[in-house]
């Protein structure tokens, strides 16, 4: 399975990039919107049915290795 960047990881990496070509604000915006469809997305996923908790599911879709 590939792993997913996190909101928090992406606003990171942006905001540490010296040429995002984005002002601050687009950056957080973007990143809430991420944010937004990432718990959507966690609410939807049938968790039970592939992962036996939500720590587990967060770790295999999120966790950077």
């Amino acid at each position: 399975m590939a792993t997913k960047q996190t909101a928090v990881e992406w606003l990171v990496n942006e905001i540490t990039s010296l040429n995002t070509g984005f002002t601050f604000g687009e950056i957080v915006e973007y990143a809430k919107q991420m944010e937004k469809e990432q718990v959507i997305d966690a609410f939807n996923e049938p968790l039970f049915s592939k992962f036996q908790t939500a720590e587990q599911y967060y770790n295999e879709t999120f966790k950077q290795t």
